[in-house]
């Protein structure tokens, strides 16, 4: 496995994660539409306050997605970054089909439990509960329904079985195949603590650190656990103990954005100089060709401790969206034909500010 790949690795790990919070996370703000309202949703009872969005999300996750949507599509920085994630195009053909509004959304993150499904949870959501009920009127298939503590169903959209919820009333729940981490997150939401046997995401060795040293950015990926790599590599050698992995596009001006990558865990000797090749390796391959890392070597950061890398470089936007258009917008694109073109339109879309809501079901 050579450095590039290695790098690679994380990249496809972030795809995923990614993919995930535009398939599945996005279906969270209202859309103004005229149809012919039914009458409104019951209102969720007063529940106690919602801790930071992460805190909500159960241990036991592969990859962690954080976004915030309003920002990285109102920054002139990191506008073009949302664009290649989710251009107008596909924009708007979702919010015909479906009422997303993408760019409202103030935050979003999305757990990936691997075989176990996926959590994703919104805040900013216009009216969440009839956001709830708006997406139940497209289930061929309700199992549960409930109104109390949460405006709540679960069911199927086209094949995929989906649970709905509106944690208060603008935030927003959205998960597929994980019964029992929702089951917790439910209870730590309406309790105010973690059933016994559960605990935060936060729990998990190696993703406190990750946010702590990464810090707030309108686009955060982590990989919060042991990645394992050949090691009779030197990637394999050097990130052999490493608990976790983080990464961040952060806005540097009107065209520059900083990127920040984040290794927690054990480092070898030399991890400082070895680090330092291994960048300056990537920059030299043709992904880092691709992704700009070349052009931006003269802004290169590296800070090592015992426990922790950080890579910092500012890289032209424009250079990293020409990598991330070919690293990602295909996969993403195509996966969201295929869940969408599966998934019917909204039979009761949410109405926007001064029109009816949608009647409960």
């Amino acid at each position: 496995m050579t450095r590039a790949s290695a790098l690679r690795d994380f990249v496809t790990a972030a795809i995923r994660a990614v993919a995930l919070a535009l398939l599945f996370g996005l279906a969270a703000c209202g859309a103004s539409t005229h149809a012919a309202p039914p009458p409104t949703a019951p209102p969720a009872r007063a529940l106690p306050p919602l801790p930071e969005l992460v805190e909500l999300l159960p241990s036991g996750a592969e990859t962690l997605l954080g976004l915030r949507p309003n920002l990285l599509f109102s920054s002139p920085a990191t506008h073009p970054v949302a664009e290649i994630l989710l251009p107008d195009a596909r924009r708007d053909a979702i919010e015909r089909r479906t009422g997303v509004r993408v760019a409202d959304l103030t935050e979003l993150v999305v757990a990936d439990y691997g075989e176990q499904g996926f959590i994703a949870v919104a805040a900013g959501v216009n009216r969440a509960p009839e956001v709830v009920v708006a997406i139940a009127s497209g289930m061929n298939t309700i199992e549960a329904s409930t109104d109390e503590p949460f405006v709540r169903r679960v069911g199927y959209l086209g094949t995929q079985r989906r649970e709905v919820a509106a944690l208060d009333a603008t935030t927003l729940l959205f998960a597929g195949d994980s019964g029992p981490h929702v089951a917790a997150l439910l209870e730590r939401a309406s309790l105010g603590q973690w059933p016994e046997g559960s605990a935060s995401v936060l729990a998990q060795d190696g993703l406190t650190p990750l946010l702590d040293q990464l810090g707030d950015a309108p686009l955060r990926v982590f990989v919060p656990h042991h990645i394992d790599l050949p090691l009779d590599t030197g990637p394999g050698m050097l990130l052999s103990r490493q608990t976790g992995v983080g990464f961040a596009i952060v806005p540097a001006g009107a065209d520059e954005l900083q990127v920040r990558i984040l290794v927690h865990g054990e480092l070898p000797p030399g991890a400082h100089e070895n680090f330092h090749q291994w960048v300056l390796s990537v920059a030299q391959s043709a992904l880092g060709a691709v992704v700009g890392i070349s052009e931006g070597l003269q802004t290169l950061r590296l800070e090592t401790e015992a426990r922790s890398a950080l890579v910092t470089e500012r890289l032209p936007t424009q250079g990293l969206v020409r990598g991330l258009s070919l690293l990602l917008a295909d996969r993403v694109g195509e996966a969201l034909d295929v869940v969408f073109s599966d998934a019917p339109p909204l039979r009761h879309p949410v109405p926007s500010a001064g029109e009816d809501a949608p009647k409960a079901r």
